[in-house]
């Protein structure tokens, strides 16, 4: 089963603003990084939220990331270290800035890690089986 990350909205979007742009805007700029390192599976679960844990407060989340994720992709998202520059870049120049724009803070700040199936919601497929499943604009591609 895939790990789950709840993540905090910008409180200048509405929840229907941010899903659009989580998941049209953010989700395609993100796809190439997630390929680059080899995730197999990326899943954004959208409200209505709901939890198996009773004494989990999903209150002030939005969104819920579920994927294989790389421990590659985890220490690039961190600290950088063993990373293409290319990949550097792109992640500060493009993913971070919209990260900005539509969350709370960066994800990596406020995200709260949660096991397996914690969470569920309105499932949108992002990446099955290492193939991308959203429509992603050619300009985006081209970074890689």
């Amino acid at each position: 089963m895939a790990a789950q990350s709840l993540l905090k909205r910008s409180p200048n979007m509405t929840l229907e603003e941010f899903k659009e742009q989580w998941l049209r805007g953010h989700a395609p700029k993100a796809v190439p990084l997630f390929l680059h390192f080899g995730v197999e599976y990326y899943v954004q679960i959208h409200a209505p939220l709901t939890t198996t844990t009773p004494d989990l407060d999903l209150t002030p989340y939005s969104v819920a990331g579920e994927a294989t994720a790389p421990s590659a992709l985890v220490t690039a998202m961190t600290t950088g270290a063993g990373t293409p520059q290319w990949v550097l870049d792109y992640y500060r120049e493009v993913v971070l800035v919209d990260e900005r724009r539509c969350l709370l803070t960066d994800s990596m700040k406020h995200m709260l890690p949660v096991p397996p199936g914690t969470v569920n919601g309105v499932k949108e497929v992002i990446i099955r089986e290492g193939i991308c499943e959203i429509e992603v604009p050619e300009a985006v591609w081209e970074v890689r």
